[in-house]
């Protein structure tokens, strides 16, 4: 008996269930928006429906209560799903502003010839403009409320999702058959005997090795953009000692010394790029060869803007198989790491492709996330 209550009285839970529900009700509400809405607004209906039943209609008349249900609930979902998102986050304000008072004019003259026309010695129209006003605004600031639980319930969701995908590659990471601290070793010995043979093979060695070593590095450590611009240096170098004079190349930094390890940027990211030059481009076209322009300049403001363009031209009849690590997943860390702060642009034709990246560094470093 002493053991069951004792097991009793310190159970252990399995999983944090608080955690557990508050994820699904955030996930409910990112995948059924309108339907959370009008389940909030039904259910303030419901709640007037009831008020009225109980005192008679010294509350609302039922009439009332119906052109508020079916009118302010449209004005509610222009609000949530047009105006907000477009005002704040797209920054077009004006026609919004523009429509939305229409809206409210509408309503207006639909809830007067309802509840204010028929009976005007009741109130005056100045009170009855200025209850309804109330009311709209009343409705409006909720929906508000409602409409930044929504995007925090999308951002949560996209930053669980990012969080997973890391720690997957993490694994993918950690999956390797050989040490890390094994292969970089005997790269090193190798090197070191190749010198006494080949200063040149020393060096393409070396490189090799750096890029190794950069591609071991764990992404729980923090990485830097001057590491990232020498990880693509060490890379086209070893293409072009693979290549030879079939190579065709063309490589320009405008750094102008700034200290660069001074911004933080995740592994692998400008690389990723630079990999699918080869993968997918024609870097042997005499005519068109592969270009990359690297550039990282103070502004006015304090600021550092990076800038990172690429233009190569394509393969015909390509038939690599897509590892779904390309562009959208870059995208996808920069929006995480960075926000707003960035800017990606490509352009894609039948014979070429074109890359642009911005990144503004506020001072001194760039964003991290907690």
């Amino acid at each position: 008996m002493k053991t069951i209550l004792h097991e009793f009285f310190n159970q252990k839970k399995l999983v944090n269930n608080r955690n557990t529900v508050i994820n699904n009700v955030l996930g409910w509400v990112n995948e059924y928006p309108a339907i959370f809405l009008w389940s909030i607004w039904t259910s303030y209906l419901f709640l007037d429906l009831g008020a009225t039943f109980l005192l008679g209609e010294s509350i609302a008349s039922y009439s009332k209560m119906i052109i508020n249900f079916l009118g302010g609930g449209f004005l509610c979902q222009f609000w949530f799903f047009v105006f907000l998102p477009r005002s704040i986050l797209e920054n077009k304000w004006k026609i919004q502003v523009l429509t939305l008072g229409l809206l409210i004019l509408v309503f207006l003259i639909a809830k007067g010839l309802i509840d204010y026309f028929p009976n005007p010695e009741f109130q005056s129209l100045k009170v009855f403009l200025i209850l309804e006003l109330l009311r709209i605004f009343h409705f409006l600031v909720f929906t508000g409320a409602l409409w930044v639980l929504f995007v925090f319930a999308t951002l949560q969701k996209e930053k669980n999702e990012m969080q997973v995908y890391l720690e997957r590659l993490k694994i993918e990471h950690r999956a390797l058959q050989l040490s890390p601290h094994f292969v970089l070793n005997m790269m090193t010995q190798y090197a070191a005997s190749m010198l006494k043979l080949s200063k040149n093979l020393y060096q393409s060695m070396t490189k090799f090795s750096f890029l190794l070593s950069y591609s071991y590095k764990s992404l729980d450590r923090e990485n830097f953009l001057s590491q990232e611009i020498l990880g693509i240096d060490n890379f086209i170098d070893c293409q072009r000692q693979r290549f030879d004079s079939k190579f065709q190349f063309y490589l320009k930094k405008n750094i102008e010394n700034l200290p660069s390890d001074r911004f933080s940027l995740p592994k692998w990211t400008l690389l990723t790029f630079v990999e699918n030059m080869f993968k997918h481009g024609d870097c042997f076209n005499k005519s068109h060869p592969c270009q990359i322009i690297i550039g990282l300049k103070p502004n006015k403001n304090g600021d550092y803007l990076f800038t990172l363009s690429l233009s190569n031209a394509l393969v015909s009849n390509p038939h690599i198989p897509s590892t779904e690590f390309g562009l959208s997943t870059v995208d996808r860390i920069l929006k995480f790491y960075f926000i707003e702060n960035y800017l990606l642009l490509t352009e894609k034709s039948l014979e070429e492709f074109n890359l642009l990246l911005i990144i503004n560094y506020h001072g001194k470093s760039a964003h991290r996330p907690d």
